[in-house]
């Protein structure tokens, strides 16, 4: 390679497949044997430059060069987020900056938003023009209309660059806020999660969740993760409406208390009446049988007022056709079909090519074994 490096070090260019130029050498040789023992020397030179160009061409040679283009007066536009999540930072950071980019660029314009809704990605589109420059003045924090992300994605193919300014907090604000199903089943347990987040990054704080009024969890906890999830476990033991709520009280700096309280309603259902077909004693019959009102049989059979079907490693001649017809006619009316694999099911059950594996969304192909 060091002959190759040489020519591209001599000859300023550059070649995507410098390999190719090795097979200058056996041309070269094999010329200048024949320029010796023949008379049409002319003719043997050019055919030798005729291969050496070809060989050029398909090592594929380029340049590189730099262009600076400088715009003494680019298009720009400050977009200065006044919507109330910014209250927590310092608002004359954002006057300085845009009295700073007038200065030198009094073409400049300034575009702010205020607000409880943060519409980012559509103000980025709403003032992008093609060829200019967005600097964003914000915290990030869209929460309405059109995706951060994909707006600065959208603009991009225009050739408008976004900038963003980042700031930090100068008070601390924090947030509560309750994560978790909203239709439980009565009986059974539940995980909850309490996100509670933070702008600064300490925060001393009690947290209180009740459940009806009926306080479940209280504790007093230091957070230095700016979003922090505490997990509780709630069962409910009646049908219908209920209400958990989780409040933070903060021992320190604290700008805005309305969102330190979470409500989140949940509405408990009885346990959906399922059908097991299953002729094994296993775990799974266990799990089915403490979760919901579960009727277990070697065979399928009546599914009137019946939510799901569990068919628990099942051979394709355990289901007569008449089964299979019942099943099709029942997943098609909405309800829950679960096929739970096994020796018996599946490739090895004699799915593929059923009527029965038509009901299902996959193909029961042989898997490989690696022993």
């Amino acid at each position: 390679m060091a002959s190759i490096v040489d020519i591209t070090n001599l000859t300023g260019m550059i070649f995507g497949n410098p390999d190719y130029l090795y097979a200058i050498i056996p041309i070269l040789l094999i010329g200048i044997y024949y320029l010796k023992k023949s008379t049409k020397k002319v003719l043997i030179l050019s055919r030798m430059i005729v291969l050496f160009l070809i060989i050029i061409a398909l090592a594929a040679p380029y340049t590189l060069s730099t262009h600076t283009i400088t715009n003494p007066h680019p298009t720009i536009t400050i977009l200065n987020d006044q919507t109330s999540s910014m209250d927590i930072f310092d608002a004359s950071v954002a006057d300085t900056i845009c009295e700073t980019i007038q200065d030198r660029n009094p073409a400049a314009q300034i575009r702010a938003f205020s607000g409880d809704h943060s519409p980012i990605g559509d103000k980025i589109v709403q003032y992008a023009r093609g060829d200019d420059h967005i600097i964003l003045i914000s915290d990030g924090n869209s929460n309405y209309g059109r995706d951060l992300v994909d707006a600065v994605s959208v603009v991009a193919r225009t050739n408008t660059t976004v900038y963003a300014i980042k700031e930090s907090p100068v008070r601390n604000d924090m947030s509560v806020e309750v994560i978790g199903s909203k239709n439980i089943i009565v009986g059974n347990k539940n995980t909850f999660g309490i996100v509670v987040r933070q702008a600064g990054r300490h925060a001393k704080y009690e947290l209180v969740v009740k459940v009806d009024d009926g306080v479940v969890y209280q504790s007093t906890i230091d957070q230095n993760e700016r979003v922090k999830v505490r997990k509780i476990p709630q069962t409910f033991n009646t049908l219908g409406s209920h209400v958990l709520c989780a409040e933070i009280i903060p021992a320190g700096d604290d700008y805005r208390s309305s969102n330190n309280i979470f409500y989140k309603s949940v509405y408990v259902v009885p346990k959906p009446d399922i059908q097991l077909v299953t002729d094994e004693e296993s775990n799974l019959r266990d799990i089915v049988s403490g979760l919901y009102n579960a009727s277990v049989s070697a065979n399928l059979k009546e599914l009137q007022g019946i939510k799901t079907v569990i068919l628990d490693n099942r051979y394709i001649n355990s289901l007569s056709s008449g089964d299979i017809e019942a099943l099709r006619n029942f997943v098609s009316d909405g309800h829950g079909l679960v096929v739970v694999g096994g020796d018996n099911s599946y490739d090895r059950g004699g799915y593929l090519g059923s009527d029965f594996e038509k009901i299902l969304p996959v193909k029961s192909y042989p898997s490989e074994y690696y022993g």
